[in-house]
């Protein structure tokens, strides 16, 4: 048996090679909490008093694999009983233990699989026991066992018993007063992830109490982006001050942040997005000016329009792009004014020029006028005029042709002769 935490996460984010075939991209683990508890015909509360390998294995099929996993055996004395009915006080729960993987694995794997830990307690989601077997399965092998802690208001809640609850919710209460007995980030992060899977944007009471008391900024990085992604706008500002705070030697909080800007993406508010986003334009660290660049393009804010055109000079080119494509989409053009990441680089300078331009000829005289209120956003540049385009078809004695607001296609024709196409921009 591995040590005391080592198989709850087996268990960092990665990327899971077999035979060369990635297995596993993108893997949110216990996304189905919610439905696991619906589904469980027993739901127990219980102290593990042993565990053990069996010596047997079995096969399930993941990712697309069949993997092969050993199977283990545990005892829980019970404590509570949230739904359904056990035969005894001490219960036999069999569950699966490490997969094998043999000697292809290309990296860590990321398999959130449940555990049963002795001396620690757990919430756990079972099928009735088959006739004539002395142990329960269960419901699920990913997503059927919660740990929780054992702080004063736990106990009370065990000695009360769930009648005045459903199942889903006597479960998601044990979990709320757990956490002033969590001391690590990983027991942390596992239990305010079955929260929200519990809850979902009613866990964001909890959310923001758990972040007023904690000191860990991977804890603070982890809440703020959750509060993000459960759209919670009061949780914007507070998220903005985080990303910030002038602390950038640790790398937890380097890692939090990012964690943190990866999730503005789901602020969606025009208003919130000029109020708190445009400002991280001008945050030190590039990520976070990157991520700031994509909600502006994304909301499409005509009143962010100079801080896009600011974007232009950015050190960092995927703000630079991120921002010549904000101006485009807010203006509703595309073509010469946002070309692709491709284009963007083969000639970068021409395009962010042309938008500067723009801003020096019209722009500011434009963006002064939606402060006053006399335009309502601003009007689409006009089409962007090119040089004459060298075209080399001897064939059909065309070499030169002036693109003008046309562009013009020179190509094969389906009866293999070279045709001349004329396309709007």
């Amino acid at each position: 048996m591995p040590g005391k935490k080592g198989i709850r996460a087996l268990w960092s984010v990665g990327l899971v090679m077999l035979g060369g075939t990635s297995l596993l991209a993108s893997h949110a683990p216990k996304t189905g909490l919610r439905e696991s508890c619906a589904e469980a015909e027993i739901i127990v509360v219980g102290r593990v008093s042993w565990a053990k390998a069996t010596g047997r294995e079995t096969t399930r099929e993941k990712y697309g694999r069949q993997l092969r996993f050993s199977v283990r055996r545990a005892e829980l004395v019970v404590k509570q009983v949230a739904r359904g009915k056990i035969q005894h006080d001490r219960t036999m729960v069999e569950f699966l233990g490490v997969p094998d993987l043999g000697g292809s694995m290309g990296s860590r794997a990321y398999f959130r699989l449940e555990d049963l830990i002795p001396g620690e307690m757990h919430v756990v989601l079972l099928h009735d026991r088959e006739e004539g077997e002395d142990y329960y399965t269960l419901v699920n092998d990913y997503q059927s066992v919660i740990h929780i802690g054992e702080s004063e208001a736990v106990t009370r809640l065990l000695a009360t018993g769930p009648e005045q609850h459903d199942a889903e919710n006597y479960v998601a209460s044990l979990l709320a007063t757990s956490f002033p007995e969590l001391s690590s980030y990983s027991e942390m992060v596992t239990s305010l992830e079955d929260l929200v899977s519990l809850r979902g944007k009613q866990s964001v009471a909890t959310l923001k109490d758990v972040l007023d008391r904690s000191q860990d900024p991977r804890i603070k990085g982890w809440i703020l982006g959750m509060l993000l992604r459960l759209e919670d706008r009061s949780s914007v500002q507070r998220a903005v001050e985080f990303l910030t705070e002038d602390d950038e030697s640790d790398k937890a909080v380097v890692d939090a942040k990012r964690r943190v800007s990866t999730w503005l993406m789901c602020v969606k508010d025009k208003s919130t997005v000029e109020e708190y986003i445009v400002p991280l334009l001008k945050n030190p660290e590039g990520f976070v000016r990157w991520r700031a660049s994509c909600v502006l393009r994304e909301a499409k804010c005509a009143r962010a329009v100079p801080d896009l055109v600011a974007g232009l000079e950015d050190t960092d080119q995927r703000v630079r792009h991120q921002c010549l494509m904000g101006l485009a989409e807010t203006m509703d053009r595309g073509g010469h004014w946002g070309p692709g990441i491709e284009l963007l680089e083969k000639d970068e300078q021409t395009y962010i020029k042309r938008w500067q331009d723009w801003w020096e000829k019209e722009g500011q005289e434009l963006s002064a006028k939606l402060r006053r209120g006399e335009i309502a956003t601003f009007p689409r540049p006009a089409r962007a005029r090119h040089p004459r385009l060298p075209v080399y078809a001897p064939e059909m004695g065309l070499r030169e042709v002036c693109a003008g607001s046309e562009t013009v296609v020179v190509g094969k024709s389906a009866r293999n002769s070279l045709e001349a196409r004329r396309l709007p921009l």
